[in-house]
C-alpha cells in the first residue's frame, strides 16, 4: 500500500466466545501504538487507539450489523485523510474523525484479539488485503 488513504480488510473466524471478547483489525501501528476497529461478541463494535501503550476508546456501540457470537465474517477498516470507518460483511458500520489522523506515522498492519471472559478465545485471520483508494 502506498499512500495514507487504504482499505484493509480480513476473513476473521472466531471460536466460541462470550459478550466482551473482541477481535479484530489495526493500523498505523508499531512497538507501542496503533489505530483499531474491533467487533466483539456480543454484536458490537469499538474504535480505539493505543499511544504508548495506552488504550483510548474513541467510539464503542452495539449494532444489527455486526454478527453476535462465533463466525467467520469479513472485516474492513477503510482510512481516508482524517476519519476511518468499519466495515462488517460488506456494510458500512460506522466511521469516526480523529484530528490529524492523516498526519499519523505510516506504520504497519496487524490484527487484534482480546479475550475479556473467555479463557481460550482462538481467532484465525485469513485472505487479508490491503489496497491503496483514490481520495
Amino acid at each position: 500500500v502506498s499512500g495514507r488513504n487504504f482499505y484493509y480488510d480480513s476473513d476473521i473466524r472466531v471460536g466460541p466466545c462470550l459478550p466482551k471478547d473482541n477481535y479484530g483489525l489495526v493500523f498505523q501501528s508499531d512497538a507501542n501504538s496503533f489505530f483499531a476497529v474491533t467487533i466483539t461478541c456480543e454484536g458490537g463494535y469499538r474504535f480505539f487507539v493505543r499511544v504508548k501503550g495506552e488504550d483510548q476508546l474513541l467510539r464503542a456501540k452495539l449494532s444489527a450489523l455486526v454478527p453476535a457470537g462465533p463466525g467467520t465474517h469479513r472485516v474492513g477498516v477503510l482510512l481516508a485523510g482524517d476519519s476511518y470507518a468499519l466495515y462488517v460483511n460488506g456494510n458500512r458500520v460506522d466511521a469516526v474523525v480523529v484530528r490529524d489522523l492523516s498526519r499519523a506515522p505510516l506504520g504497519n498492519f496487524g490484527v487484534y484479539a482480546r479475550a475479556v471472559e473467555t479463557t481460550e478465545l482462538l481467532v484465525a485471520w485469513d485472505n487479508m488485503a490491503a489496497i491503496t483508494v483514490l481520495p
